[in-house]
């Protein structure tokens, strides 16, 4: 069994449902059935692996302790090296440095010049 946990704060923001999204349509594809979880206190029935949706290092780390727990592998998506940790994970990280310079250059193609990044996460100081 596949399940997901997202870090709560995430889950309105676009990129968050995009990559739902995605997740599912895949997972559907492959006849995965997906259960998304809203915590880790209760046993999940079946056990399997865990996709941990978040961006704080304490929140990974957290999620990834629990899941360990309750018998789950836990695999981390987020936007960063996660911190230093005692649980081993497997961990898919998004390419934001990329993404941005693909973003940059489309827009210098198109010759846009006067370019602003806005909306910077706060808790990525």
């Amino acid at each position: 069994m596949t399940y997901t946990l997202l870090e709560e704060q995430f889950f309105p923001y676009p990129w968050c449902q995009r990559l739902l999204r995605g997740l599912n349509e895949e997972a559907r594809k492959k006849r995965i059935e997906i259960t998304q979880l809203t915590n880790l206190e209760e046993k999940p029935s079946e056990f399997g692996c865990v996709l941990l949706i978040g961006a704080t290092s304490s929140w990974v780390n957290t999620m990834a302790e629990k899941a360990r727990a309750v018998g789950l592998h836990p695999i981390v998506m987020t936007n960063r090296q996660p911190g230093a940790s005692p649980f081993p994970f497997s961990s898919v990280m998004m390419d934001i440095q990329g993404s941005m310079q693909l973003a940059v250059q489309y827009l210098h193609a198109l010759g846009r010049d006067r370019l602003a990044l806005y909306g910077v996460n706060p808790l990525a100081a």
